[in-house]
């Protein structure tokens, strides 16, 4: 029905009896393909995508890998990304930090040296020697929005850039790494980088947000391809998009990775535990559903989530709600022996300092969160509130989706004298995990028959909320000090808001 043709054939480009000629070509092309529509079985990515035959199907069984890195291989390339040529004239403060890297990665394996930014540009260096492609996009990332990264340095005097990955090139490695700080458009950037997974499946291609908030710039990018890509079309991406979440009093456009959001997309039942899947050598229960979502706690499990993306024998989407204020905290920094030969992801660590016997209340969290409890406990245990931080062990859930039943319930069962168990949060109630650990926890319980009657998680964290955050410090601080007291009370059985609804419920 395009003019196009009748005005080639009135100008004499094509005669009649060729524009009849073309139409029945096309109608023809369209019929031929419908009927084969009939008989149509749709084929693996594999088989028409040469760059993905070394990759296995969904339906056979990718065992786990050991992410970790021999202690020589990290000191001889964090020695060389860690030091600055002579003539660069760096910054006073990022020269300190570089100094600092440098002294960790040199420092004896077992101290609590590594921080995220040094963690996480040795992963990228590790994976250059290992000859993969690495590509990191987003509005802030060369520096990374709270200057944790600095792969990107700029000159004091010159101005000229200086990637610290440029001093791998004495080694020939076949490939390089890419840190562009994009347009400010969430929708393009992380659209071009799925696109580019999507063709070079063993490239490390990670998008950014400068704030986790900001992802809701590219929601549609998230639903339509991220989530549900491989089983509309079985297309499978490794895209990880990473997404700085904490509640640190910046206000609501500022706190918040939308955990719920990317929760509701995951494909994982919460009433359905698959026993056989427990045997990880022999299944990967990644490989069976469409996302995995984890916000880590430590340095080493960026580290090796980030490793494990490309040496697995598969390709799944990883959805990182990464750090703001753990960056630099000291509590939470690793060893390197954590990044080591024979160690790999945690996705779920339990509270070994806890003697087992005297727990009565289980806290499981994820995020920075851990840490503020983790205070709040060790002020119980030094007598500066009541005595009871023994009873009470801190988990934390560095994976939520797929969620740990394996690990979390062979936890629950080292505790014979539990009382309760806890979630807590630094979210709203309604929005965070809340809604989707809940159930788990709860189908965990049911399948250890209710231990000593506990039926369902208590909750500690905010109010519920339209917004995702306070814009007030002052009153910031007040909800965290509530939620950590709800969390460590170990003899409340409901979370304080309710008790206040309650209350006033009874005073009409």
């Amino acid at each position: 029905n395009s003019c196009a043709p009748l005005y080639c054939a009135s100008q004499g480009v094509v005669t009649e009896a060729d524009l009849q000629q073309l139409k029945q070509n096309i109608l023809a092309f369209y019929n031929a393909e419908y009927e084969k529509c009939r008989d149509f079985l749709p084929s693996q990515q594999y088989e028409y995508s040469p760059q993905w035959k070394h990759l296995v199907r969904p339906d056979v069984p990718a065992a786990p890998q050991l992410t970790g890195v021999p202690l020589d291989r990290l000191r001889e390339l964090g020695t060389k990304i860690f030091t600055l040529p002579p003539d660069f004239n760096v910054h006073p403060t990022v020269g300190k930090i570089y100094k600092e890297r440098l002294n960790a990665i040199q420092a004896a394996p077992d101290e609590n040296l590594i921080d995220f930014g040094t963690a996480e540009n040795l992963c990228y260096a590790t994976l250059l020697s290992d000859g993969f492609h690495v590509r990191i996009a987003g509005q802030d990332v060369q520096r990374g929005t709270f200057s944790h990264r600095h792969a990107v340095l700029h000159d004091q005097t010159t101005f000229e850039p200086y990637s610290i990955f440029d001093s791998l090139k004495c080694y020939g490695f076949p490939h390089k790494i890419q840190t562009v700080n994009s347009p400010l458009s969430e929708y393009a950037a992380m659209g071009y980088e799925l696109g580019y997974s999507l063709e070079h499946p063993d490239s490390l291609c990670i998008w950014e947000a400068q704030f986790g908030d900001f992802a809701n710039g590219a929601q549609i990018i998230i639903d339509q391809f991220i989530a549900s890509g491989e089983v509309k079309w079985n297309k499978q991406t490794g895209i990880v998009v990473m997404l700085p979440h904490g509640y640190d009093g910046q206000g609501p456009e500022h706190s918040s990775g939308r955990i719920e959001r990317i929760l509701q997309l995951c494909d994982d039942r919460e009433d359905v535990i698959h026993h056989e899947n427990w045997e990880l050598e022999k299944s990967s229960i990644i490989q069976q559903h469409n996302l995995q979502v984890i916000m880590p706690s430590t340095p080493a499990n960026t580290f090796h989530a980030l490793r494990r993306q490309v040496h697995r024998e598969f390709r799944k989407p990883l959805i990182i709600f990464s750090p703001k204020r753990m960056l630099k905290m000291r509590a939470a920094m690793c060893t390197l022996n954590q990044l080591n030969e024979g160690t790999r992801f945690r996705r779920y660590i339990p509270d070994k300092t806890a003697e087992p016997e005297k727990v009565t209340r289980l806290i499981a969290c994820s995020g920075q969160v851990y840490y503020d409890l983790i205070a709040g406990k060790d002020k119980m245990k030094n007598g500066d509130e009541n005595g009871d931080g023994d009873k009470i062990a801190i988990a934390r859930m560095e994976q939520l989706s797929p969620f740990p039943f394996d690990l979390f319930i062979e936890d629950l069962k080292r505790f014979p004298n539990l009382k309760s168990v806890v979630w807590a949060q630094e979210e709203p109630m309604n929005q965070g995990a809340w809604f989707y650990t809940s159930k788990r926890i709860e189908s965990s319980l049911r399948h250890l028959n209710f231990p000593n009657g506990i039926r369902s998680p208590i909750y500690a964290g905010r109010d519920v909320c339209a917004a995702t955050a306070v814009g007030d410090k002052k009153l910031h601080d007040q909800e965290l000090a509530q939620l950590l007291q709800d969390a460590l009370d170990i003899n409340r059985t409901t979370h304080s808001y309710l008790e206040k609804y309650l209350h006033k419920q009874e005073n009409k």
